[in-house]
């Protein structure tokens, strides 16, 4: 499997662009797209099983799904919660049509307006933001979103098409369930034409580009996929991973395939010290993804596409529009202007010309920032808010500066002196809203000052960080809502993260045990991930002062409250206490509890299919075997080592194959006067 960064991934798409425009051809690639450009106004699937089985729960609905595949998951609660196929149509359609659009889709629909990377677009989706993005832009399409509309669907036009796999909210039949999509994903001996067909058409003559879209094997697309990659293609599939993780679970059919080009998130340079060791011991840190939005970007870039003519002259395109949809020229012999279109046009390009003529320094300054906003160079958009007098805006333009400054930073994501600024810009963009509570958009405010928390602690700017954190809870600590009250906890365990970094331990345990009693009760998933990890922190931090036994005690806090969850999150955590609390108890002579630490949470990561809680498994049972060989119970531990190798040695992943490696390696060791005497069992 070939993996790339974004930067490279895009020069090698735009190179092979490039070289079929030059040959005449049409282009080379089609999107495949998935949820991960329609949230956040669509929740994502585990949102939605979190609703279903409040749902189903209400119908007294309860039985538990049979397994705990991800689809499988979706398929039992969504079913659970609305059994009949128009109530999981209306549930879907409620969720879609009054939904905002979302900035990736606003992004695609920007890329294909001049069809220099693809012409296609495959979704499993079934919202229409991308058309009603297209219909903004005045961009004309085609959509296919049912099998008897497939002969719609032509490689050969030079038409913008739409493919929805599983159809689009508007009717009952669409396929979203397991078997409904598997069914989908079937070809037909009664029906030439198929979804399953048509893919195979369109993947014939076109490489994915694929972007925010898992990849279920039952899928219509993958059948289609697995299919053509019998042979091979003329082109490379690019797969944008949301985490490096994502690739090593690619099936083998689709890894092994020369054309298969995995994208993964940047990782980040190699950092501070104090920073690195932030994030080791759980800082809220910057995990490396890739975004939709983020690859999208750099392929506008890349391409150096201008902004789309709606956006750079409103009232021009409007009056552009109304002349093409109605006529050209003159009104018809015999046809009655009966709504005075003619009239409403002269009064648009009026308007337009009295806008040019008021135009102020301010807006031409807004619309600097806009205009590099719209070519997704943040970069530039940050510069260009810097030299804007934001006491010379009005609440609207202040309002409208947070919210770019907000998608800057995030966007550049760098560490960069540009990131810093949109940070700050935000945050002062804001407080001048001070006493319009309605136009204060809150929420950007506490991620931005986390945001910068997080860059600055990156930086090795630590005291500054801790500022940036105070800020967060002096902010927004007495505010209720569920976002708010997340943004504290995690400043609270960022604080207490750099704090240990600067060596300042006991203020450290502190802000850990803050977080515990503001957040401890909470139900709420990602407050109990910050409780969970905050109360390892302060495990790590106990042991720094040489305090073993109170941190034993937070450990098992943590095997107490939350072993028994099913979230990867809080699996992560639970498996830092074992780990860690295993290594205390042999400190204070406990040997023989560590073992059964180790036996009892196995069962917590045996079960499951996803790589990064079968990473967990392997970790604990080589800290098992290694445990028993220090006991002198050698056959126990080589039990344990073989048990390693016996489940992961045909795993691509490297975090298995790094543990295979160690089992091999301690096992190898057990009898010999060499062995080591310390094992790296970190999880990060």
């Amino acid at each position: 499997m070939r993996t790339l960064d974004l930067a490279t991934a895009v020069k090698e798409i735009r190179q092979g662009c490039e070289r079929a425009k030059g040959r005449g051809e049409p282009p080379s690639f089609l999107f495949v797209v998935g949820a991960g450009i329609s949230h956040p106004p669509v929740p994502l699937a585990r949102d939605i099983i979190e609703h279903c089985k409040g749902e189903a729960q209400r119908w007294n609905l309860m039985e538990e799904p049979a397994s705990t595949d991800p689809i499988d998951l979706y398929s039992h609660w969504f079913a659970q919660a609305y059994s009949q196929p128009v109530d999981r149509q209306r549930y879907l359609r409620d969720l879609i049509e009054k939904a905002f659009i979302s900035r990736a889709n606003f992004r695609l629909a920007h890329l294909l307006l001049e069809e220099t990377v693809a012409r296609t677009v495959v979704t499993p989706n079934f919202d229409d933001f991308l058309s009603r993005a297209l219909i903004l832009f005045g961009k004309p399409h085609i959509v296919c979103d049912h099998p008897q509309t497939v002969e719609r669907i032509n490689m050969e036009s030079t038409d913008l098409q739409i493919i929805h796999v599983h159809g689009r909210y508007w009717f009952y039949d669409c396929a979203n369930l397991r078997d409904e999509i598997a069914s989908a994903s079937r070809p037909s001996a009664q029906d030439a034409f198929t979804m399953a067909s048509l893919l195979d058409d369109v993947f014939r003559s076109r490489a994915p580009l694929v972007i925010g879209y898992s990849g279920w094997e039952g899928d219509v697309i993958m059948g289609a996929l697995k299919r053509r990659l019998t042979k091979p293609l003329p082109h490379n599939i690019y797969w944008f991973c949301y985490r490096s993780a994502e690739a090593q679970d690619m099936p083998a059919w689709l890894k092994d395939s020369a054309n298969f080009c995995a994208v993964l998130p940047r990782q980040p340079a190699e950092a501070s010290r104090d920073a690195a060791e932030s994030r080791l011991s759980g800082g809220i840190g910057k995990e490396p993804v890739l975004e939709a939005t983020a690859v999208l970007d750099a392929l506008i870039r890349e391409f150096g596409l201008q902004p789309p003519p709606l956006t750079r002259d409103p009232l021009g395109f409007f009056a552009r529009q109304l002349r093409g949809a109605l006529w050209s020229g003159e009104t018809d012999e015999g046809t009655a202007d009966v709504y005075a279109i003619r009239g409403l046009i002269e009064r648009v390009e009026q308007a337009k010309g009295a806008e040019e003529q008021l135009r102020s320094k301010v807006n031409a300054e807004l619309e600097a920032m806009r205009e590099a906003l719209r070519r997704s160079d943040y970069r530039s958009a940050v510069k260009e808010a810097r030299r804007i007098t934001l006491a010379s805006l009005g609440a609207q333009q202040l309002r409208e500066l947070a919210d770019s400054m907000s998608a800057a930073g995030e966007s550049l994501s760098d560490d960069s002196p540009e990131e810093l600024s949109a940070y700050d810009l935000t945050v002062k963009a804001s407080d001048l809203l001070t006493g319009q509570p309605e136009m204060v958009p809150a929420e950007r405010v506490a991620r931005a000052l986390l945001n910068k928390g997080v860059t600055l602690g990156t930086l090795g700017r630590g005291e500054e960080a801790i500022a940036a954190y105070n800020e967060v809870v002096h902010r927004f600590a007495e505010c209720r809502e569920a976002a708010f009250r997340e943004q504290v906890a995690r400043a609270l365990v960022s604080k207490g993260a750099t704090l240990k970094t600067l060596g300042r331990s006991e203020e450290a345990i502190a802000a850990y045990e803050e977080v515990g009693r503001r957040f401890s009760e909470s139900r709420v998933p990602a407050l109990r991930e910050q409780v969970a990890k905050a109360l390892v922190n302060k495990g790590e931090t106990l042991t720094i002062l040489n305090r073993s036994e109170e941190a034993i005690l937070a450990y098992h806090a943590v095997l107490d409250r939350f072993s028994g969850s099913p979230a990867p999150t809080l699996r992560k955590q639970v498996a830092r206490a074992v780990l860690n609390m295993g290594d205390r108890l042999w400190e204070v002579k406990r040997g023989d509890e560590a073992i059964t630490v180790y036996e009892d949470a196995l069962p917590l990561f045996s079960a499951s299919s996803n790589p990064a809680v079968r990473e967990l498994a392997a970790l604990v049972l080589v800290a098992k075997g290694y445990a028993l060989g220090r006991l002198d119970r050698s056959e126990e531990a080589i039990a344990a080592y073989d048990e390693v190798l016996r489940r992961f040695s045909d795993s691509a992943e490297p975090a298995l194959r790094e543990q295979v490696a160690k089992a091999l390696q301690y096992k190898q060791a057990i009898s010999s006067p060499e062995a080591p005497g310390t094992i790296d069992l970190h999880v990060t």
